[in-house]
């Protein structure tokens, strides 16, 4: 477990304990919030907890079992702060050194087992793992819910006769085809996890499955499905709706009700204003029989339990993500849970495979069963698939080779790739300022081009060819700093012109969501006049409308955004550029937890066609070596259902 103090995660202030009540069990927990070990928040909660299991009197004289409560406590909410879903119990590692010292985990079993601190009903110990009682409901509703769900089955014979028509060629002596083999899946099952890397055909895939869904369900008399495509940000089901269309026109017929688009996570639920909870719920399910989600490695748990809590029970779900990515910003890393039953290997019961193998029609598929782990029997293995094959990078591909090697945890192997002589990768090792505003301004003086020729959508192509990742908001290579880098140098190469907040050619990005205005958090705009499209000559903000291709709005309609020169490599997630810069920060001898494996392969694979890095060599090698490894107990609670 990761217990390695965040920067920024903790307030500024100086934190005075003259000004706070000091009691032989707030003055460890105050020296605890002095030296950042942990929040505020976590401090006030252990209080909060000791007050209510023990009261108030043993704040003052706190017996051993109120000091343990209340260290357990804080260390559990300071987990939570770095979105961990529990405390593993037997991997702490003396975070609290040396204010106090945890005892063995079996002492802390014992504590939370105490009629006094289970009728509180604050906590929830599940083997070795301590959760706060709402995180362990969500983690319990999810694996109810992935387990039973119950769709609507169709014959083998039937979903034969599909895939037939999709796949024309018997591939009995070709490679497996794993696109093939997922249609089969989740045709045949409540629940598919589509796993996949950029380009394995992720979206080409779920497109068949839906024709394929509406097709049996025509065969069998049946009415059409209702389908539903969602993914957690605006941009990303822009992305869907972009890709989905494209691949429609690639089916055997295009008599189908698949959606030409998706909407958001949130915007399916339906939000309700000041509240956490949405209007659809197990009481208020959705009308839907078909759900597909996609990027569902950026989902948190509380809002993945809250989407399958609404689904129906006939309701067919099909997850799409890519679990090497980021995972989400909040809470839990759910999809990669899942994956990991399968440890990124293709293995299925003996039941499940021979299924499997006569649907598809590929005998290779018995043959290549790859040696499971012994220790996973859950039948949740059948529903997981992995998409191997790139379409996007290929055996030459730097990136393709980049990103193999950062999942792989080759350190090596990684910086051989960075350091060979490749057409698309290319790493400035030794960077500074200067190399990186020479690299970069090119490109956005290309975007004040085209906007002084009020093109807007040739800006917004412009716009889409170049994306600066950073890892942070502040520090030398943060977000802030780049793009006050990038304003300056036009400035001073006479491309911006006034002093004003607005001008033409500053990209921006929507940070909050504005129903009215149909604006997103992700959406991207540009400022400029454009395309004659109004008699005045103002500025405005313009964005790219499925309908009417772009629209604009004055700057005083905009909700809360910011300038996008640079942006997080956390936004980038749901995008693809053709180029990408990507900055990591300069490397701390001996300090981990800001750059991990998952944050350096979601910029690498954000890049089409070239991927530039601006770091030294020991920030590649920490960002490899460090994963991004929440606590959870979900995969365990799967592993052992059925």
């Amino acid at each position: 477990m990761n217990n390695v103090v965040k920067p920024g995660r903790y307030s500024l202030r100086q934190h005075d304990n003259s000004s706070r009540q000091e009691s032989a069990l707030t003055t460890p927990l105050n020296r605890l919030l002095e030296r950042q070990k942990i929040r505020e928040i976590d401090r006030s909660f252990a209080i909060y907890v000791v007050q209510q299991i023990y009261g108030s009197g043993e704040l003052h004289t706190p017996n051993d079992n109120a000091m343990l409560l209340a260290m357990t406590a804080a260390l559990l909410s300071e987990q939570l702060g770095q979105q961990h879903v529990c405390l593993d119990l037997t991997l702490i590692q003396q975070p609290f050194l040396p204010d106090f010292i945890f005892p063995e985990a079996q002492k802390i079993k014992q504590l939370f087992t105490e009629s006094a601190v289970q009728q509180s009903g604050l906590f929830k110990l599940a083997q070795n793992r301590l959760y706060l009682s709402r995180y362990w409901q969500y983690e319990y509703l999810i694996a109810e819910k992935l387990t039973t769900l119950a769709a609507t089955p169709y014959s083998e014979q039937a979903v034969a006769d599909c895939l037939q028509q999709l796949y024309s060629s018997v591939t009995e002596d070709e490679e497996i085809n794993w696109q093939k083999t997922a249609v089969a899946l989740a045709c045949l099952r409540g629940v598919a996890v589509i796993a996949g890397g950029p380009g394995t055909g992720k979206t080409t895939t779920v497109v068949r499955i839906l024709w394929s869904l509406c097709e049996l369900s025509r065969q069998q008399g049946g009415k059409q499905p209702i389908i539903k495509m969602v993914a957690p940000t605006g941009k990303a089901a822009a992305r869907l709706t972009e890709s989905v269309s494209g691949a429609i026109a690639k089916l055997p017929s295009n008599s189908t009700n698949i959606p030409s688009e998706c909407s958001t996570i949130h915007r399916l639920l339906g939000p309700m204003p000041g509240s956490v909870f949405f209007r659809h719920n197990s009481q208020h399910p959705l009308n839907v029989d078909v759900l597909v989600v996609d990027e569902a490695s950026m989902i948190d748990m509380p809002l993945l339990a809250k989407m399958l809590a609404a689904l129906p029970q006939h309701c067919r779900l099909i997850l799409l993500g890519d679990s090497h990515q980021l995972a989400s910003v909040e809470v839990g890393s759910v999809f990669s849970d899942l994956c990991s039953l399968k440890a990124g290997r293709n293995f299925y019961s003996p039941d499940a495979l021979q299924q499997l193998s006569a649907v598809t029609r590929q005998p290779a598929l018995l043959t290549a069963q790859q040696q499971a782990s012994e220790t996973v029997h859950s039948p949740f293995i059948n529903n997981i698939v992995y998409l191997q094959k790139s379409w996007r990078f290929g055996a030459d591909s730097g990136i393709g080779a980049l990103a193999k090697a950062i999942n792989s945890g080759d350190t090596s192997q990684t910086v051989n790739v960075l350091r060979s002589s490749r057409d698309d990768v290319v790493w400035q090792f030794a960077a500074n300022h200067q190399d990186f505003i020479r690299a970069i301004l090119p490109h956005f003086e290309r975007l004040h081009d085209a906007v002084d020729e009020g093109a807007v959508g040739k800006a917004f192509e412009v716009l889409s060819q170049w994306q600066v990742l950073a890892v942070q908001r502040k520090g030398k290579w943060g977000v802030q700093t780049l793009n006050s880098l990038i304003h300056k140098a036009l400035m001073k190469a006479e491309r911006i012109t006034v002093d004003d907040e607005f001008y033409a050619g500053r990209p921006i990005m929507i940070t909050s969501n504005d129903y009215q205005n149909r604006l997103f958090n992700g959406d991207i705009g540009i400022v400029m006049r454009g395309d004659k499209q109004h008699e005045d000559d103002l500025l405005r903000v313009w964005f790219v409308d499925s309908e009417q291709g772009f629209r604009s709005l004055l700057p005083a309609q905009l909700p809360s955004h910011e300038t996008l020169y640079a942006m997080t490599t956390h936004k980038s997630q749901g995008s693809e550029f053709a180029h990408v810069l990507m900055c990591l920060p300069e490397s701390v001898a001996g300090e981990k937890g800001r750059v991990n494996r998952e944050l350096l392969y979601t910029g690498v694979t954000r890049a089409r066609s070239s991927f530039m890095l601006f770091c030294d060599e020991t920030a590649v090698v920490q960002a490899v070596q460090q994963r991004c490894l929440r606590a959870s107990g979900l995969a365990f609670a799967l592993a052992n259902k059925g």
